[in-house]
């Protein structure tokens, strides 16, 4: 896909495959939007997933509570160091991003800062190969930051810091 947007719509028919299994899909900038059933859960294969270059959207769209899922067989790949790519859903607890191999987490925990889940959480690979949001560690004393820490302020800090430098920092509010 390069640049715009493609829906692929299950609302009506849900049985077809609206994607190759066996085909990479090449996210080069835009959105790929799989829009689920109402009345039945909704799953699409593909080889797997390149990010090629450009900022790019993966996004699952639950419908009527019903469970989304994109397995990608081979995994995900990050082509160049400019593609990255932002997974997104309207219902987390029915959003199932399945990598069957390709990018790990890194050192830090997460993908890298080239994956994010839902435009505000970095975007990490769990136990069962499905990409989810990084819980990061919600801090405000920053006494008590470590190295290791992707800190999350959610209010007022207090304390000095201790460290030289963290994982990463998220601000969830105004503070």
């Amino acid at each position: 896909m390069d640049r715009g947007k493609l829906v692929l719509d299950y609302s009506i028919n849900n049985s077809d495959s609206r994607l190759s299994n066996a085909a990479t899909v090449n996210l080069r900038g835009g959105i790929l939007e799989l829009a689920g059933n109402a009345g039945a859960p909704t799953s699409e294969t593909a080889l797997s997933l390149t990010m090629v270059r450009a900022h790019s959207t993966l996004s699952l769209l639950s419908n009527g509570g019903q469970t989304v899922t994109l397995n990608l067989t081979s995994g995900l790949v990050r082509a160049v160091s400019t593609g990255v790519v932002n997974f997104a859903t309207n219902d987390p607890a029915n959003a199932v991003f399945t990598v069957g191999g390709g990018a790990a987490n890194n050192s830090a925990g997460i993908l890298g800062g080239w994956a994010t889940y839902n435009g505000d959480r970095w975007a990490t690979r769990n136990g069962s190969n499905q990409i989810v949001a990084h819980a990061g560690t919600v801090q405000n004393d920053k006494q008590l930051w470590t190295a290791a820490d992707h800190v999350i302020i959610d209010g007022a800090t207090t304390g000095l810091v201790q460290t030289g430098e963290i994982s990463s920092l998220i601000l969830d509010s105004g503070s």
